[in-house]
């Protein structure tokens, strides 16, 4: 079973990227109805990814930036230049 989730995971992520292929960052950053960025989306799904796989899978510090809070629940669902290039 878990070579299975694992091979879901992969196809999951690779759904995503095929979803975002392309888009600039201002249309990634667009957000209609006040609903979250499609580029705050990614950050909120890699977090997530992150906190599991690297924090408490394998024990290493969460990346810098996709570990901010502002992808997390509860965050802005804004995506602004600089945001997802830097270190808060």
């Amino acid at each position: 079973m878990p070579n299975k989730l694992i091979a879901l995971m992969y196809e999951s992520w690779a759904d995503l990227d095929r979803a975002v292929s392309g888009l600039t960052f201002e249309e990634a950053a667009a957000r209609h109805d006040r609903d979250s960025s499609i580029a705050w989306t990614v950050g909120h799904v890699t977090n997530m990814l992150d906190s599991w796989i690297v924090v408490r899978f394998q024990g290493l510090s969460p990346h810098p930036v996709i570990s901010h809070p502002r992808f997390r629940t509860g965050g802005t669902g804004e995506a602004k230049v600089g945001q997802l290039s830097s270190p808060p």
